[in-house]
């Protein structure tokens, strides 16, 4: 069965998992330095016997041994030591280099001795009679050293885990204190999801990780309010954008069927009828173009393209559209540079600028699309001597169904996605788009692309 547990008991449960096997650890190397330690002591004062001095024929050449041999070490019990008392003799066999030795053990226990003791035999020269060697026996009392480390393993039994946890208990309230914040955090993010998108998280040191998260909550939060907020507009724009024809073609169509008309009057209604539905399916269209940019499902197909030799090719349709108008058309190419883009993209954008243009410039006015680059872009300039956008509406002319109010020349034509449109091919192709106008005078829209 699976256990949920909060944060706080998960991280205290960790905090105690580790302080417990760093206290295990450190208790582990005290004691086996307590060891070695007491076990020194006791080696050091321990009885030094020597139990069998030149036992080996001198006649034969040996080798002499600087360094004592360790030969065997053992445990004896007291119960072991009184039996070796009582007996005549205790002969251990001692294999060494030089052959099979006997050793009577009785040699080196002593009528006071008690308690366990180790003992550890040695070959070593003999100290006294040259080419000869001697065993040597150290007995050490080891009952007072298994005791006092006993005695140590039982205190240690107890202390490691009271340590751990009185080290949990406070390490709980630190815990809980550092997450008191994402409580806080919790808390706001709930009530903006209740009450609106209108608060914000209180950022109390931007310098941690908690304030980065709430200051990243917070752009999130910004950022899905202002997507809210251009939904809804979209979404009454586009409502308002649609019903409109809607309402013109039910107009039509009652009128028609209010009573007998020629045929003549069947085709004019139609005829309206028919120019708003075109209407309705080129917003349809832009709309569902401006959705997959947004989405990003917009396919491209990417090429290099020199916009020098790009715009020639498109001044003739340029010239065409300027011509019912009686617009003139200048195209000034200062530079050549070349760009990565879609090149049906980027026509569909410089003519939607070039449309605008002829549609707000008076007849027999002036056109200018003027090339040259601006450090690492290339910067196109589309200028016009129309009629200029109020400053007031110039900070909104890329938002969709954006329009300003009727123009002198009376048109006020077009969904108000023109421009949306153009900013977002721009975008996709890493650029932007700029704006400069004056009323009267006219305006100039330039449009950055990185180049290679």
């Amino acid at each position: 069965m699976k256990i949920n547990l909060n944060i706080k008991v998960r991280l205290t449960l960790w905090y105690l998992l580790v302080t417990s096997l760093i206290l295990i650890i450190l208790s582990m190397v005290t004691y086996l330095l307590l060891s070695d330690s007491l076990y020194d002591i006791a080696r050091k004062t321990s009885t030094l016997n020597v139990i069998s001095p030149s036992f080996i024929d001198t006649e034969t050449p040996q080798i002499l041994v600087e360094k004592p041999e360790p030969l065997i070490s053992y445990t004896i019990s007291e119960e072991w030591m009184e039996r070796l008392q009582t007996e005549p003799a205790s002969i251990l066999s001692v294999h060494t280099r030089q052959g099979q030795i006997e050793i009577n053990q009785k040699d080196f226990i002593t009528a006071d001795m008690s308690g366990e003791h180790q003992v550890q035999l040695f070959l070593r020269t003999s100290q006294n009679i040259p080419d000869s060697f001697e065993i040597v026996a150290i007995v050490q009392p080891i009952s007072e050293v298994g005791n006092t480390l006993a005695a140590y393993r039982k205190v240690l039994m107890y202390v490691i885990p009271i340590t751990a946890l009185l080290a949990a208990i406070p390490g709980f309230f630190l815990i809980r204190r550092m997450l008191k914040p994402v409580n806080i955090i919790t808390k706001t993010a709930q009530e903006i999801g209740e009450k609106g998108l209108d608060n914000r998280i209180e950022v109390m040191n931007p310098n941690d990780e908690l304030g980065r998260l709430a200051e990243t909550l917070n752009k999130t939060f910004d950022k899905l309010q202002n997507a809210l907020r251009r939904e809804r507009q979209f979404t009454a724009d586009a409502s308002h954008e649609l019903r409109t024809p809607l309402s013109i073609m039910r107009g039509e169509a009652s009128l028609s069927l209010s009573k007998e008309r020629n045929a003549e009057e069947y085709r004019k209604s139609l005829e309206v009828i028919g120019t708003e539905i075109n209407h309705m399916l080129s917003t349809i269209n832009r709309l569902l173009e401006l959705t997959r940019t947004d989405n990003g499902t917009e396919a491209l197909k990417m090429e290099r393209i020199d916009l020098a030799d790009f715009f020639t090719d498109m001044a003739s349709d340029i010239e065409a559209l300027c011509e019912e108008k009686a617009i003139e058309f200048c195209l000034n190419i200062d530079e050549k540079c070349v760009v990565n883009g879609d090149s049906v993209k980027m026509r569909e954008l410089f003519l939607n600028l070039i449309n605008n243009a002829v549609r707000y410039t008076n007849r027999e006015g002036e056109i200018t699309m003027t090339l040259n680059r601006v450090g690492n872009e290339a910067c196109i300039a589309i200028s016009d001597t129309g009629i200029g956008i109020p400053p007031e509406h110039l900070p909104h002319i890329f938002e969709r169904f954006y329009r300003v109010n009727k123009t002198n020349n009376g048109s006020s034509s077009g969904a108000g996605l023109g421009l949306a449109i153009c900013k977002s091919i721009a975008a996709l192709h890493g650029g932007n788009i700029e704006v400069e106008s004056k009323v009267g005078v006219g305006s100039t829209f330039s449009v950055l692309i990185p180049t290679f």
